[in-house]
């Protein structure tokens, strides 16, 4: 899997700050599904490819968009617990449905997770704790859609009245609601006796962005544009997160430490903190 994460705050420049880093953005084929949420004037849209594919350039869609706020993943082709236990069958054959495509959506809220877990185990536990309009969103058994739904359940009952539609809503609530959400999630897998190991996981609202190291690497990069006397345009801040498997990224990359959580707020000022701050 692949995940790619950016904000900026100048959306007509983000595919030319991307551009610097192309090399990074390809998804290394074959690839089962990939797709894309991206916030435009406050709403949430999608682009998906739910049908296998070669390589994919994670920039080329992007150079078609004007947002400031993207999260992207690729899906690799593999046989999985969820395949296994789905009775619709293997999620990665060309019957796919854009449904199970990744990134997720809940009105202002895109999220994506790497990783998988034993769904079936825990369904039925997990599906309980989701309120009934927010279940109704629910469009498949993927493990990423399933831990979104729970952590936006959590956001539901302990942030602030209408904090699911406040775009103002404070990074830390949010941040809060991703801790609750994980450790009941971790818990309801232990008490089945499966692995409690959820992946890397991103979430925005559009207005601020929640990047989780968990498992495989997550690391940051901040990007830069020059301005018309080909020095460094102070008034450009982007901050990009991608997923990787390398040991080692070179151009500025920095790694997240396992369990860290960066928030990025609106203004594009960084917040690294920890999962239970």
């Amino acid at each position: 899997m692949k995940l790619f994460a950016v904000m900026c705050n100048q959306p007509q420049r983000l595919g030319a700050a991307l551009a610097q880093v192309r090399g990074h953005l390809r998804a290394i084929g074959p690839v089962a599904r990939w797709g894309l949420a991206y916030d435009h004037g406050g709403e949430v849209l999608l682009v998906r490819t739910p049908r296998p594919s070669a390589d994919v350039d994670l920039t080329s869609p992007l150079a078609e968009l004007s947002s400031d706020c993207v999260i992207a993943q690729a899906v690799s082709v593999t046989r999985d617990l969820r395949d296994a236990q789905d009775p619709r069958g293997p999620a990665d054959t060309p019957t796919s449905v854009p449904d199970n495509t990744p990134p997720f959506r809940f009105r202002r809220w895109m999220y994506a997770q790497l990783g998988t877990f034993d769904v079936a185990a825990v369904w039925a536990q997990v599906l309980s704790r989701i309120p009934e309009f927010l279940r109704r969103n629910l469009r498949s058994k993927e493990p990423g859609e399933l831990a979104f739904h729970l952590f936006l359940t959590a956001l539901h009952e302990t942030g602030p009245s209408g904090a699911l539609d406040d775009p103002n809503l404070s990074p830390h609530a949010v941040r809060k609601a991703l801790a609750l959400s994980s450790r009941e999630l971790e818990a309801a897998l232990g008490a089945a006796g499966r692995p409690a190991q959820l992946g890397s996981a991103v979430v925005s609202n559009g207005r601020c962005m929640l990047a989780l190291r968990r498992v495989p690497a997550l690391r940051m990069r901040r990007l830069w544009l020059p301005n018309d006397r080909g020095e460094r345009d102070e008034r450009f801040r982007c901050v990009l997160f991608l997923s990787s498997r390398e040991p080692q990224l070179e151009d500025g990359f920095e790694e997240l430490a396992p369990g860290q959580v960066v928030i990025v707020r609106r203004d594009l000022t960084l917040d690294p903190s920890t999962l239970d701050a």
